[in-house]
């Protein structure tokens, strides 16, 4: 590549190196050396492969062999996240972009991306630990847990709720809510309901109590405690609702009132 296309990758925040087709690094940009912690010098001593765990190596050189004679564009969004080691022998995570041209003597080359991914997928898999844990928790309570989306479908219930409700949870997800687990003559309230939560109005129905209908006819009472779930843009994405069956409660009020009555009569 002329001078100027190196001065202007040197400058760029994304790690690039250059390799022939044998796999030998004839160019790395300074974020590239700070990446991997080799100076300019030592890093034009090193094969590609010398940056892969030893258990990818060889697959590594077959994928960059294959990809030598059948170049195509590829995108970072499109391989995934590698593991690669540093000099020091420090693990990475990282994604990769590659592309194939010719140097100034026409033989071919390849010109690969580097973006550090570690912090992200450090992230990634702490929420996908906590996302377990809280997974963990719902099967585990005894309490009725139903999200839906912005839709009205269902998108999670535990399985307490699944138990309540007498379906398999096959039956229940991806279903609306409102057309097929709550009597018809409710259907309309509860979905002005579930609007005003999604318009995070939630006061006045933070706490609702309504029937639903379980796969056996038998009609629950349940009392709701509702709050919004948000997306990662943190618009309102759907709602998350726990439920306690207070049918038994409310039936108990019910022979109390009438025996009060009785007694009165």
């Amino acid at each position: 590549m002329p001078n100027d296309y190196y001065n202007i990758i040197d400058s760029i925040s994304e790690g690039v190196v250059v390799l022939n087709d044998k796999g030998q690094i004839t160019y790395a940009n300074p974020r590239f050396c700070d990446l991997f912690e080799y100076t300019t010098t030592a890093v034009l001593k090193i094969k590609i492969e010398d940056l892969i765990p030893s258990e990818y190596s060889a697959h590594h050189k077959q994928h960059r062999v294959d990809f030598t004679k059948n170049p195509k564009l590829r995108s970072m969004s499109e391989g995934g996240v590698f593991s690669a080691m540093t000099k020091r022998g420090k693990e990475l995570k990282v994604s990769i972009g590659l592309n194939a041209g010719k140097d100034q003597e026409g033989n071919k080359i390849i010109v690969a991306t580097i973006t550090d991914c570690t912090e992200k997928e450090k992230l990634h898999r702490t929420l996908e630990t906590e996302r377990k844990r809280a997974i963990q928790f719902l099967n585990l309570s005894k309490s009725l847990f139903l999200w839906l989306d912005k839709n009205g479908k269902v998108k999670m219930i535990n399985p307490a709720g699944l138990e309540l409700l007498e379906y398999e949870e096959s039956e229940v997800v991806n279903k609306n809510w409102f057309q097929n687990f709550v009597e018809e003559d409710d259907a309309d309230w509860l979905k002005g309901v579930f609007t005003t939560i999604l318009e995070e109005k939630v006061q006045g129905v933070e706490f609702v109590q309504s029937n639903v209908i379980c796969k056996s006819g038998v009609i629950k009472l349940i009392e709701w405690h509702n709050s919004t779930v948000h997306d990662e843009d943190g618009q309102p994405d759907g709602t998350i609702s726990s439920g306690v069956d207070v049918s038994l409660r409310e039936n108990c009020e019910k022979a109390r009132t009438e025996a009060i009555l009785l007694g009165i009569e």
